[in-house]
């Protein structure tokens, strides 16, 4: 545990990496070379440098949970990295619903799975202001398309081009129809799931369409490096997303996995010691019931 005093500053790096504009993606560390202070690295920092300032007896950060040494190459046991993590009551506030049918990618998109599976996310979604995120621009179009505008008649899509000044535009729209109390659904990949701010009754229903994805080059590359990277970031991008239903210690709200495979990761989470994983064994999950 940090010395007395630390905390404080801890409490105010903690709100900043939720969501700050300034502090987008930056990392806390507590180095012992430096009592009292702590100090903010960006987590695109280069390995080396990261592993260097952990060599020194770093202690605190803030968002890559209790792996970030290995991921550096830092595999001093006595090394200890302690999650600042989010002071949310996850197991009060948050009611985890999985799908009872299997996400793999090979099934046809007019499947009986696949029906099932959009059905069980338009009734979840009907009637609440709900974002879906989807790890490709093709599921958000599957989604879009099989939504009956008679239950869903405002549905906002992130476009495939544009950027994150699209999405943006997209999200608005959605965030100013939601506040005039109309329930609207906002579709959109995984970029959703970090710097979009739906604190309240903003967001009220999730669904997760897909939490695997496809890993890149770079992530094969960690994964060398690291084994369990992959999976790591699966356990992050679930984290994160849900850090768009819960904004504050008040809110309130229901998530749902389109895919019977997370119970399979969630049996892993609880062999293992990280923090952050720990933040997902909270929730109470229990099985979407079938219509």
């Amino acid at each position: 545990m940090p010395p007395g005093g630390v905390l404080r500053d801890l409490a105010i790096i903690s709100e900043l990496m939720q969501g700050g504009a300034s502090y987008p993606k930056w990392t806390a560390l507590y180095g012992k070379d430096y009592p009292g202070k702590v100090q903010l690295i960006p987590i695109t920092a280069h390995e080396s440098f990261v592993a260097k300032i952990i060599g020194t007896g770093a202690l605190v950060s803030g968002t890559a949970g209790d792996t970030l040494p290995q991921r550096c190459g830092v595999y001093d046991k006595t090394v200890k990295v302690t999650d600042v993590g989010h002071p949310f009551r996850y197991a009060e506030q948050i009611r985890g619903w999985i799908s009872q049918h299997s996400g793999v990618k090979s099934n046809a998109d007019d499947s009986d799975t696949v029906r099932a599976r959009l059905a069980e996310v338009a009734r979840f979604t009907a009637g609440h202001p709900s974002l879906i995120l989807c790890t490709s621009h093709a599921d958000v179009a599957l989604i879009a398309r099989a939504l009956d505008r008679s239950t869903h008649p405002n549905v906002f899509i992130q476009p495939q081009g544009g950027g994150s000044i699209a999405a943006n535009a997209e999200a608005a729209k959605y965030k100013k129809l939601v506040k005039a109390g109309t329930p609207a659904t906002l579709i959109g990949t995984a970029s959703f799931a970090t710097g979009l701010d739906l604190p309240g009754k903003l967001l009220t229903r999730l669904v997760l369409w897909s939490f695997y994805g496809m890993p890149d080059h770079v992530m094969e590359q960690m994964n060398r490096r690291y084994r369990g990277f992959v999976e790591e970031q699966r356990h992050t991008r679930v984290v994160q997303s849900i850090g768009r239903l819960i904004r504050t210690k008040s809110d309130e709200g229901e998530v749902l996995v389109s895919d019977c495979r997370f119970w399979d990761l969630l049996r892993r989470v609880r062999q293992n010691e990280s923090p952050l994983d720990h933040h997902l064994d909270d929730i109470p999950w229990n099985k979407y019931p079938t219509s």
